[in-house]
């Protein structure tokens, strides 16, 4: 499959409520996070607004700190038990 522009954005949105239903549910802002991972909290910001598709490593980042999985930021789904 390939991933075209549509498919980023999609992505990039739904990564990006993700994030921040996880930073919400850690009662945290954008400022703390980012300071938790070692960015700034815009740039957490631009995530949330689907500005741009995150990396690997930003996700793995927020992941630790937001105690979610990857599976979860990323797809909005659980993993298998």
């Amino acid at each position: 499959m390939a991933i075209t522009t549509e498919n980023k954005a999609a992505l990039a949105k739904r990564v990006g409520a993700n994030i921040k239903k996880a930073r919400q549910r850690k009662d945290m802002n954008q400022n703390q996070v980012g300071l938790a991972i070692g960015c700034s909290g815009q740039r957490v910001a631009d995530r949330e607004k689907a500005s741009a598709l995150p990396s690997l490593h930003f996700l793995v980042a927020l992941c630790r700190v937001l105690d979610v999985t990857l599976n979860w930021l990323v797809f909005g789904k659980k993993d298998a038990k």
